[in-house]
């Protein structure tokens, strides 16, 4: 067998040197080329959580808002309800505890008439029966219109002719001028006087 020459081994042990150099560099560089792109994917498996995460946080935000909102929302509401209701029964109570009031009327001396006699309904009534012919129921007439301030609240004197109301006088039992009947609601007679004028009235009323 031929042996080669030294330097023809030494040729083949660069040869395998260099290959061998190769060899390693290309593990070295293919683990490195995973390793960075484990952490790549790590890394962006990371960020994609980080992602999420804030997705879940603003979605939870959202909807704590959302939740807010409505309780505020509930909350005013029931605030107009419970106001309305309080108008209501503040409302309620006024009007159970008003009671009607009833004003007298200052006293009124009038002319009879149906109208007049009705319309005094409810207020103290009392027909003075006149003539125009007779002395005393003329000084009583003048007596009263210088001194309507006197007559008391809640009367009302009617002038009464004597002469044309022949059904009252049948009713009332009046046989002479310048008599007074005090009548109820129903026109029921309450006092009867003869004579006088704004003292004798104030005097007989009941």
């Amino acid at each position: 067998m031929k042996k080669l020459p030294n330097n023809g081994i030494s040729q083949i042990g660069l040869v395998l040197g260099i290959v061998a150099i190769i060899v390693i560099a290309g593990g070295i560089w293919f683990v490195a080329g995973n390793n960075s792109e484990g952490s790549n994917a790590n890394q962006n498996s990371g960020n994609q959580a980080v992602a999420n995460n804030t997705t879940g946080t603003n979605n939870t935000n959202t909807t704590t808002a959302n939740t807010n909102s409505s309780s505020v929302t509930s909350n005013l509401n029931s605030g107009i309800s419970n106001t309305n209701e309080a108008m209501v029964d503040d409302g309620s109570s006024s009007n159970t505890n008003s009671q009607p009031t009833t004003v007298n009327q200052p006293g009124q001396y009038v002319e009879y008439s149906q109208t007049a006699y009705a319309s005094a309904q409810g207020q103290k009534r009392v027909l003075f029966f006149h003539a125009g012919w007779c002395p005393t129921c003329i000084a009583a007439n003048n007596a009263f219109n210088r001194s309507l301030d006197q007559i008391p609240s809640g009367v009302v004197l009617l002038k009464t002719d004597y002469d044309s109301e022949s059904a009252l006088k049948s009713r009332y039992g009046i046989t002479y001028q310048h008599t007074f009947v005090q009548v109820d609601d129903d026109g029921n007679e309450l006092a009867k006087w003869n004579g006088g004028d704004i003292d004798e009235l104030i005097d007989n009323l009941i």
